[in-house]
């Protein structure tokens, strides 16, 4: 299938590698203005280089996702570069083995600020700026916002308990965006 996304602005977090930067790479073959985020500086410079010299028009952003000024500078960056953000793909993911008996070593917060909290935020932050780009001159069309969930929300996987919670909550997250911005002109998919 082709699509054009030309004209259109993604910010896709968990960009410097894996699942994350394939969906970047994908958005930019279909012309989309794109916005690498994620905590690596250099992985994210190596493949912005990498998309810039086929052709692509790409920023990156770089920092501490799991902090709200963080989210509000990737917002305000991307909108000072592109003018308008049309697409968001919350990928901002990590896997890390949690003891569900001992609190000490469940890494349930750590995953919970990552894996759920940056997505929620994100969405929140992005969504308003949607509806507000929907109500004036700069309206491009409806908004995109995309959660990569995991089949760890229907696991019983002891090791990966913390890991499982998040992704069940990142899907009843989508689930609640996705009623909540219907009427606003924005899509919300896991």
């Amino acid at each position: 299938m082709n699509y054009n996304l030309s004209g259109k602005t993604a910010i896709v977090t968990g960009a410097s590698n894996g699942v994350g930067l394939s969906i970047a790479q994908l958005l930019c073959t279909a012309g989309a203005n794109v916005v690498l985020a994620d905590r690596d500086e250099i992985l994210l410079n190596e493949e912005a280089e990498i998309l810039k010299k086929k052709g692509n028009n790409v920023i990156t952003f770089s920092g501490d996702l799991t902090k709200k000024l963080t989210l509000n500078n990737l917002v305000a960056a991307t909108v000072d570069e592109f003018e308008t953000i049309e697409i968001l793909v919350n990928g901002y993911r990590q896997i890390e083995l949690s003891d569900a008996l001992n609190p000490d070593k469940d890494n349930f917060q750590k995953l919970f600020d990552q894996n759920f909290m940056v997505s929620l935020r994100l969405s929140q932050i992005v969504a308003k700026r949607m509806i507000n780009q929907k109500n004036s001159e700069e309206n491009k069309g409806d908004g995109c916002i995309i959660n990569l969930s995991s089949i760890a929300d229907r696991l019983i996987l002891p090791e990966s308990f913390a890991y499982s919670i998040c992704a069940a909550s990142v899907n009843q997250l989508t689930r609640s965006l996705a009623i909540t911005l219907a009427d606003k002109g924005i899509r919300v998919n896991a």
